[in-house]
């Protein structure tokens, strides 16, 4: 169900899958463990962790920044989630088809932009949404101009 894999001396990464029953970890172990599963299992990990009195000696990391998670980090009890910025995703696939339809020849890959948002930029993170945090690279700008 789930599997333990060694990250660094003394941290090992929990892959939980979102089906899981949050519940049925074991957050009073005594070794320090990253859970890392979407945002929901994430924030069902912290629950679950809290619950255990642990909060602040578990790292727990979630994926995509929903507004809970950010929250979740401000209050410390979740370290950091991996963000997508769906609203750029769809801006760069709009742009592309407006370049498309120019004729010009698009570039053969495009990367997205993520984020991995803890406590030390997840209010600019805040501020910025919809768009990311940090600069990212539109290659259709220039071909739009």
């Amino acid at each position: 169900m789930s599997s333990v894999v060694p990250l660094l001396a003394g941290l090992a990464t929990l892959n939980v899958p979102p089906s899981a029953s949050i519940r049925s970890l074991s957050p009073t172990s005594p070794d320090p463990w990253a859970g890392s599963a979407p945002p929901t299992p994430a924030l069902g990990i912290a629950d679950s962790v809290g619950a255990a009195g642990r909060t602040g000696k578990v790292k727990i990391i979630g994926l995509d920044g929903i507004a809970e998670a950010l929250d979740a980090i401000q209050a410390g009890s979740i370290s950091a989630t991996v963000s997508q910025y769906p609203y750029v995703m769809g801006q760069v696939a709009v742009e592309a088809c407006a370049v498309a339809t120019r004729g010009a020849r698009l570039p053969t890959r495009v990367d997205a932009p993520i984020a991995l948002l803890t406590k030390s930029n997840v209010a600019r993170a805040i501020a910025a949404f919809p768009m990311p945090v940090q600069r990212y690279s539109d290659p259709f700008t220039r071909l739009l101009r």
